[in-house]
């Protein structure tokens, strides 16, 4: 469906040593221009991996991103929020009950020795795919929408983490590319012979 996803070169970084407040992360989206639909990866600075990054989750926007231009992001934001490392301002609510996950699965890690004790946001940087701009190439070539090519993009992310390392990044608790939507696509050409085009 994608051939332009390479999980070792995103559209963009956001480098969280580089912000202040966890909710720039918004800035950060709006700034490089994603109106919609990104896959994202979390990633640590580790010189001693064989490439720069090590991963750690792979996700993807939520489905339903909001009216508001300031929406684009939230996933991220709502995740790194509760990491040790930000700063807060008066009236800033900015930790959601929505990213508690998140910190159980690092903290799990942190216990494991998977990720050091000291784990915080300025050892973050962030990768990111828009999928929105990549929707008119994937249209010629498969019957889709939006939602479900960001699933398929997920997915097709973790297949090459998983083709890599053999195993899935350690914040990551489900497999995506396990889910219907990236092993049962609709080809455009397929789509053409049953009138569905």
């Amino acid at each position: 469906m994608f051939t332009n996803l390479n999980l070792q070169a995103p559209d963009f970084l956001i480098k969280c040593n580089a912000l202040t407040y966890s909710n720039e992360v918004y800035i950060a989206m709006r700034s490089n221009y994603i109106e919609r639909s990104y896959v994202y990866a979390i990633a640590i600075d580790d010189p001693t991996q064989k490439f720069q990054y090590q991963i750690i989750k792979i996700g993807r926007s939520s489905p339903n991103p909001g009216d508001n231009e300031v929406d684009i992001g939230e996933r991220i934001a709502r995740q790194l929020a509760h990491l040790n490392g930000w700063q807060y301002y008066t009236g800033m609510d900015p930790i959601s009950s929505h990213g508690q996950d998140f910190l159980n699965v690092v903290q799990r890690a942190i216990n494991q020795k998977l990720l050091p004790a000291n784990f915080n946001k300025d050892m973050i940087t962030v990768g990111v795919w828009d999928i929105t701009a990549r929707m008119p190439q994937v249209l010629q070539t498969a019957v889709t929408n939006e939602f479900l090519a960001t699933g398929y993009a997920e997915a097709e992310l973790v297949k090459q983490y998983k083709n890599t390392y053999g195993n899935l990044p350690i914040c990551n608790i489900q497999d995506p590319s396990n889910y219907k939507v990236y092993k049962g696509y609709i080809p455009k050409s397929v789509g053409q012979m049953f009138g569905w085009v």
